[in-house]
């Protein structure tokens, strides 16, 4: 999934002039870390787990996205394939059916005014498991509560290897997937 849109996704990172501060949350399972920091970026990775790669625009902070502080504001995030797991007991951290929106509160709260947010997130009716949560229509509003959202888009599975980009979805049956680009907000 992440392979599949990525390339999307970043693209709304396209205007981030380079050295931009960038933070990837979830990040120990992806390349894009690694990747935006060899573009130029200045990087940081919020995982609970080790991430394995290194660079010298890479900074990692080994923890829950709540335990971290940094020193300065950000001018973008994301969450690549990555806030559906939160609060669903994975990686040592607890239960909390609230922590997406936490989460999320959380690094609206590390951005600039201005700074942007790139989500994608399982989209559609499937029920939550323990491994990952699919989210509907009212669950994405809720969670974008707060943002400008300037974009959200689709992917829909067609079969095993192939998606298919769509601006809207009415059909909330099978595999899909939300792309989420917003804002924080400038006032």
């Amino acid at each position: 999934r992440i392979l599949a849109t990525a390339e999307r996704d970043l693209a709304a990172l396209g205007p981030l002039p380079r050295g931009s501060r960038v933070l990837d949350i979830g990040a120990t399972e992806s390349t894009v870390a690694i990747g935006l920091a060899s573009l130029g970026h200045r990087v940081t990775a919020v995982d609970p787990r080790p991430y394995p790669l290194g660079h010298p625009n890479l900074t990692v902070h080994i923890g829950p996205i709540e335990t971290f502080a940094p020193g300065e504001p950000f001018d973008a995030a994301v969450f690549l394939s990555s806030i559906e797991h939160f609060g669903l007991g994975a990686y040592g951290l607890p239960v909390d059916d609230d922590a997406d929106v936490a989460a999320l509160r959380r690094v609206r709260d590390l951005l600039r005014p201005g700074g942007h947010l790139v989500l994608t997130s399982p989209y559609g009716d499937a029920p939550t498991t323990d491994l990952q949560r699919t989210y509907r229509p009212e669950q994405v509003d809720a969670m974008l509560e707060g943002w400008d959202v300037q974009e959200r888009s689709y992917l829909s599975k067609v079969n095993r290897t192939e998606w298919v980009w769509s601006p809207t979805l009415e059909d909330l049956t099978g595999s899909h997937v939300v792309l989420v680009h917003a804002t924080k907000p400038t006032a």
